[in-house]
């Protein structure tokens, strides 16, 4: 697979959300750096497919190890959910409630 050339995205690969939505990877030059776009489109009515402001941009270089910090962050909260004192119902915590969880660390970069 290529790099893209100044101006220019390659899609990556696409994941479907919803009927409506898919989630695309692509990679993109975007200020003379190599970027890693995930972003949240949706199927325009004539067909081709829009980005929403729902996504990330992160430096090539600085994905890996944000993801992988992110994620092992993510399991440590899981392993502690819910927190213990703090009833849930079936449905767990609504939007409007707090988590209770430690604010999160903020990845090396």
């Amino acid at each position: 697979m290529k790099a893209p050339r100044r101006g220019e995205e390659l899609e990556v690969c696409r994941v479907r959300k919803n009927a409506d939505e898919a989630i695309l990877f692509r990679l993109r030059e975007l200020n003379d750096e190599l970027c890693a776009d995930i972003r949240v489109h949706y199927e325009a009515a004539d067909g081709t497919w829009r980005p929403t402001r729902r996504g990330i941009c992160f430096r090539v270089e600085e994905l890996g190890a944000a993801v992988q910090d992110g994620l092992a962050q993510l399991r440590a909260a899981a392993a502690n959910w819910p927190p213990a004192d703090r009833p849930t119902g079936k449905d767990g915590p609504t939007a409007n409630e707090p988590t209770d969880l430690p604010e999160p660390e903020e990845a090396p970069l």
